[in-house]
């Protein structure tokens, strides 16, 4: 800029624009520029031009020569001529006033400057492309400020100054991140962190005006600063604070371009963003051309990112400015072109519930429609918003208003099932009068079923039956028989005579995800498990994770997986699950699948986190939205306390009321088991025995004799052991085996171990090594560390020492992996001493002389108890080469496995 007023100085005129965005400091710059000037002699003539204004002719090079700078001759002369003019603008008058302005030049330099220069009358804009052609051999200076999107009607002139005078452009864009930064250091005195910085410019988009506002509703916090350039802040960092002064910023940056500007403003701000342009002339009653450069102004000038506001504040300010119409009326005009266009439903509630207008006929099925939608997505608190505005319609028939309470009814279960029940007499009674049929009856089975009334929730199963035309159930009638089957084994008789009576099963429903995941896990409890069911576990939930899916699909298809013995899988889909969608999880469900997550987590042997959850799950709905399936939680909360020797919390858990209807199903059926398997943890096996026969009886009444669902027979067998009743715990283990239980699962590890528990030393050990194979192949630390204790101690009563030592250290580290009760990780006083009770064996008298140094260290190591991917940690070797050391090993010691390996652990290396 300065090299230019030099070129003007020197006799050679120039033409300038400053060219921006609303608000972007064109008027600052502008007038920082011309003082300067004038301090150093120069003469000022300007104006400010004005939208409101344009008709005024002559209007802003009057201004120019009423100027504090114009001698009071030139005035007296040219304005007088310029207000007497006629309609057309004649050259003498040009002529005239440009001689007017050259003779001022001749006596010092001239600036002529005209702000917001777009906005000026017709005859000052002939008028300064006159002046611009003439000034070139003249120390005059033509500043001009304009914005950098024109509207349509006003390029003309910039394209004729540009043909004209070829001027100097100087664009003003807003202030990049770096200059955020600089100009709110600036301000406060002291370096922002770059945190700070980064969300002011979100905000704001660099506009300086915006900018200033953000920072008076932050306020001059030293929280907001650091004392030095230095890292991002945690994010407990305040970060910029959206206020009062930002929402009137944002106004004056619209407002400054005209009423048109802020009714474009207010359409996109209802609709939500600009990509509609044709809407949005409709609702703001301008073409589209006006829409299109309305739009890249309020892009280009930072109050727009990609034609949505920047922050809901900014178009919640926009929407509430006092102007018509009012912002209720711009939602309900919004909906019905979305409407009248085809929109989605959703799009057009959503501006129905801004409107908050009582609903007209054509409203209320869209309403409903986008609440089932909602429901889908996994959003109930939408879905109630837009149900409890559809009922306040006036005139709806019985059968519809029946509709919206059944969906309002399954939308509160989803949000708090003890809030639901409230609906289940007016359910029942339009399910009796016929008001409510098909799927949208099925809740009236549903809310009884949940909260522990099994014969209401078949008798209301049977009536929906009976509503269903030609024997066609749709999904929610199927999904609902397939959950009472599955929650209340004893009434499966009762649900198969009403589908064999009412709508055929599947037959002509949809098989979508959740009726497959129901089915799987119906077929994992009763019939067990094998490689298939986990498979199709696992692909069900990959192809879950695509698209919109229910949460009760993903839930069941993760019990499924839990029930067939891949606790491991259910893991890594569950940590997936929630990392995708943890915000997108309606509440009963988020603390079922939370419960499901801590009876993985304790099958896996994390015993802290499993009881973490499963506290979490509890308190997460109340006791009485629980319903009968506070089981879940509750025993898993019993199991991992227990196993951690937390007893004082288990009898408090214990103590906790639960619906006797929970007895009835599988989830009461764990907690017996889990009340039964603390009682042996305390060492009471007579009381553990009680609970585990009656848990075993109901298990086969109802067919679900399961061991992943519940290892009654496992913890009974040692429980007949610990009470001298070898034969009764054979007996109860080898009912099992082999056939009942794949010979992989953990499962069979568990119960190998249990068998074990009953024989002799000798067959034992063999048990108890087979068991540990088994267990090693899978994820349950804790059951694999029972397995090698157990097998510790059958090593040391056969008087392997050595062995046992070697395989005691290993089980003493999983259990502390897995933080497992004092009690339970004790060996007997013996072991800790074996070389008292008998001489060291040939192997453990041998020379490590025979073995290299790498040799020795892997020897080690894998003595006491680590395995290969340990010493491979450890030593910073491969795994390979580990195996490569152990077999030269086995060979020089002369041994074939490692748990033959003498206890090297004496011998440094």
């Amino acid at each position: 800029m300065t090299q230019v007023w030099n070129s003007a100085l020197d006799g050679s005129g120039r033409v300038v624009t400053v060219t921006g965005g609303p608000a972007s400091g064109k008027t600052a710059f502008f007038q920082e520029f011309t003082e300067r000037a004038v301090d150093h002699g120069a003469r000022f003539l300007g104006a400010v031009a004005s939208q409101s204004e344009r008709t005024h002719r002559f209007g802003v090079t009057s201004q120019l020569f009423s100027a504090p700078d114009c001698p009071e001759n030139v005035r007296m002369r040219i304005v007088p001529l310029l207000q007497g003019s006629g309609d057309d603008v004649s050259p003498q008058l040009l002529y005239t006033v440009c001689t007017a302005l050259l003779e001022l030049a001749k006596k010092g330099p001239l600036i002529i400057g005209v702000d917001d220069v777009l906005d000026a009358d017709p005859a000052s804009c002939q008028t300064l492309v006159y002046i611009a052609r003439r000034i070139r051999t003249a120390p005059i200076m033509l500043l001009l400020s304009e914005t950098l999107i024109r509207s349509p009607d006003r390029s003309q002139f910039t394209a004729e100054l540009t043909r004209q005078s070829d001027p100097h452009r100087i664009r003003l864009d807003p202030l990049s991140p770096d200059g955020v930064a600089d100009y709110l250091a600036a301000k406060l005195g002291s370096v922002v962190t770059p945190r700070f910085a980064a969300a002011a410019h979100a905000l704001t988009g660099g506009n300086p005006l915006l900018t200033e506002a953000l920072l008076l509703d932050h306020g001059p916090r030293a929280d907001a600063t650091s004392p030095g350039d230095v890292d991002d802040r945690p994010t407990g960092t305040p970060l910029p604070a959206v206020g009062h002064a930002y929402r009137e910023a944002l106004i004056d940056c619209i407002s400054r371009y005209g009423p048109e500007f802020l009714r474009v403003a207010r359409a996109i701000a209802a609709v939500g963003d600009a990509d509609q342009v044709r809407l949005l002339g409709e609702l703001a009653d301008v073409d589209t051309g006006v829409v299109s450069w309305v739009v890249d102004a309020l892009n280009v000038s930072g109050i727009l990112d990609n034609g949505r506001f920047r922050h809901p504040e900014g178009r919640a300010a926009v929407l509430r400015c006092r102007t018509e119409p009012s912002s209720a009326a711009i939602s309900l005009r919004t909906a019905e072109l979305l409407y009248r266009d085809g929109a989605m439903p959703a799009a057009v509630t959503e501006h129905l519930l801004a409107a908050q207008a009582p609903p007209s006929d054509w409203m209320v099925p869209v309403l409903a429609e986008a609440a089932n939608q909602a429901l889908q997505e996994n959003q109930p608190d939408l879905a109630l918003q837009q149900l409890r505005l559809a009922l306040q319609a006036d005139g709806l028939s019985e059968e519809r208003r029946a509709t919206l309470h059944a969906l309002q009814a399954r939308t509160q279960w989803q949000l708090d099932p003890a809030t639901s029940a409230r609906h289940l007499t007016v359910l029942a009674h339009d399910v009796d009068a016929g008001h409510l049929t098909g799927n949208e009856a099925t809740v009236a089975s549903l809310l009884p079923l949940w909260l522990g009334r099994p014969d209401a929730a078949v008798a209301a199963l049977a009536r929906c039956a009976e509503t269903f035309p030609a024997n066609r159930p749709g999904l929610s009638w199927e999904t609902t028989r397939l959950w009472l089957s599955l929650i209340y084994p004893g009434a499966r008789s009762s649900v198969a005579a009403i589908g064999a009576g009412g709508p055929e099963h599947g037959a002509g429903a949809t098989w979508d995800a959740t009726v497959e995941a129901l089915s799987l896990l119906h077929a994992v409890t009763t019939a067990g498990s094998d490689d298939r069911n986990a498979q199709q576990a696992d692909a069900l939930l990959g192809r879950l994770r695509t698209g919109t899916h229910r949460t009760e699909a993903v839930v069941a298809a993760l019990m499924s997986l839990v029930y067939a013995d891949r606790a491991d899988r259910a893991d890594a889909w569950s940590a997936l699950y929630l990392a995708e969608s943890a915000g997108n999880i309606p509440p009963t469900w988020r603390a079922v699948l939370t419960a499901v997550r801590a009876d993985i987590m304790y099958r896996l042997g994390q015993l802290p986190t499993a009881l973490d959850l499963a506290t979490d799950a509890l308190t997460e709905l109340s006791p009485e939205s629980w319903g009968v399936l506070i089981g879940l939680p509750l025993s898993t909360a019993v199991l991992a306390a227990s196993g951690m020797g937390q007893h004082h919390v288990v009898r408090e858990l214990l103590r906790r009321p639960v619906p006797p209807a929970m007895y009835e199903t599988p989830f009461g059926l764990r907690y017996v088991y889990a009340r039964g398997r603390h009682y042996l943890n305390a060492d009471k096996p007579h009381d553990a025995l009680i609970d585990l026969l009656a848990c075993g009886n109901r298990a086969r009444e109802w067919e679900m004799d399961v061991p992943a669902l519940v290892p009654w027979r496992a913890d009974g067998a040692h429980a007949y052991v610990r009470l001298g009743c070898r034969k009764d715990a054979h007996r109860l283990v080898t009912e099992a085996l082999p056939s009942s239980v794949p010979q992989r699962s953990s499962s069979y590890g568990v119960l190998l171990r249990a068998l074990a528990a009953g024989c002799e030393s000798e067959r034992k050990i063999g048990l108890l090594t087979e068991a540990v194979a088994v267990l090693e192949k899978t994820a349950s630390r804790m059951e694999l560390a029972d397995a090698l204790s157990d097998l510790a101690n059958a090593h040391h009563e056969a008087r392997n020492p050595s062995r046992s030592a070697m395989i005691k250290a290993r089980a003493e580290r999983l259990y502390e992996g897995c933080r497992a009760s004092l009690e339970r990780r004790l060996v007997p006083r013996r072991l800790r001493d074996p070389g008292a009770e008998r001489p060291p064996s040939r192997l453990s008298r041998l020379t490590l002389q025979s073995l290299s140094d790498a040799e020795q260290r892997v020897a080690v190591l894998a003595a006491r108890g680590l395995s290969n991917r340990e010493i491979s940690a450890q030593l910073h070797i491969t795994r390979s080469t580990v195996e490569q050391h152990l077999t030269r090993v086995y060979r020089k010691l002369q041994i074939r496995r490692r748990t033959d390996l003498p206890q090297l652990v004496q011998h440094p290396a």
